[in-house]
């Protein structure tokens, strides 16, 4: 009995060391050639889109971060096809994001990114998230549900990665135990995690988590919940640091997650913040500067509504 317990032991451990190979490429890919400098295009209407993509590129912004759920990856593909010439830039000068949205999961999925690269019309998508842990509509008699369609949407993504058609593939909002269920499976490592985290919202454990496993945590920093900012006793720190580097709050934010080397995505429509957040990159924050707005440990905040107000942690 001891020798087949043994050998049933033995056979568990060789079946993960084996899952435990990874393709590691995708990720290695994002290192180097995505920017810590996202553009965010989510809130960027069609007819939009051509202004301000001339002025993010006029600006030396080469990392784009669109999604399905945002309907405009055509406009993000016809302006950039039609800008790229004019900036004497190729396809491979820009990286481009995208995200499968949690009513496209599962056997949704595979239709979905063809969808999306014909929108697009770039050729590949430099890097595919599956945007939520959570597929819709959901499934109450089945508490499995969302773990079967990330199952598939991922599986899908793994498909269009190795036929080139998506560079790198990762996820966006998920927690540890998500990324625990998905590495279980995964043959492609999750090149990035993007979530939210803001001053006000610091999600210190993901953060900690994805440097252990070394998947690249990408932040979009919503504004500052002030309400939020006075429980946590940090405006009066947030309002002096902030005048101490004379920048202002909104940029304070961004600073704070790239010192702490997060990859930041960040939207701006007018030409003067477009130009403006391009030297987020040169600011170094004093460490006791640091310090005084990092929350502690296992505080997190609240989450802003604005970036939606669905508990991740319950979804399993």
């Amino acid at each position: 009995m001891l020798k087949i317990i043994l050998i049933l032991l033995f056979i568990s451990r060789f079946l993960q060391s084996l899952r435990a190979q990874y393709d590691y490429r995708g990720r290695d890919y994002v290192r180097q050639k995505a920017e810590r400098l996202i553009f965010g295009l989510a809130m960027v209407k069609d007819n939009d889109m051509y202004r301000i993509m001339d002025e993010a590129l006029a600006a030396g912004y080469r990392t784009f971060d669109t999604a399905q759920l945002y309907g405009n990856e055509a406009a993000v593909g016809q302006a950039l096809n039609t800008l790229l010439p004019k900036y004497r830039l190729n396809r491979q000068d820009v990286f481009v994001v995208s995200k499968v949205q949690p009513p496209n999961q599962g056997d949704r999925a595979d239709p979905s990114i063809v969808e999306s690269l014909r929108k697009l019309n770039l050729g590949y998508i430099d890097l595919m998230l599956i945007h939520w842990p959570n597929a819709s509509p959901d499934n109450p008699r089945n508490p499995y549900h969302h773990r079967m369609e990330r199952r598939k949407t991922w599986m899908a993504l793994e498909k269009y990665y190795a036929l080139g058609l998506l560079k790198a593939i990762g996820v966006s909002n998920f927690h540890p135990h998500h990324l625990n269920d998905l590495l279980s499976y995964a043959k492609v490592f999750p090149a990035v995690d993007e979530s939210e985290s803001s001053l006000s919202y610091q999600t210190n454990d993901l953060l900690e988590y994805c440097a252990r496993k070394g998947i690249f945590f990408w932040a979009y920093t919503c504004q500052l919940r002030h309400d939020q900012a006075n429980l946590l006793n940090i405006v009066s720190k947030f309002t002096k640091i902030a005048n101490k580097y004379k920048i202002t709050p909104k940029m304070l934010e961004y600073i704070y997650a790239l010192n702490r080397g997060m990859g930041v995505v960040m939207g701006a429509s007018s030409p003067i913040h477009i130009k403006e957040n391009r030297a987020l990159l040169n600011y170094k924050l004093q460490p006791e500067d640091m310090t005084a707005l990092t929350l502690p440990n296992g505080t997190t905040g609240r989450k802003s509504i604005a970036c939606g107000n669905i508990n991740l942690s319950s979804i399993l």
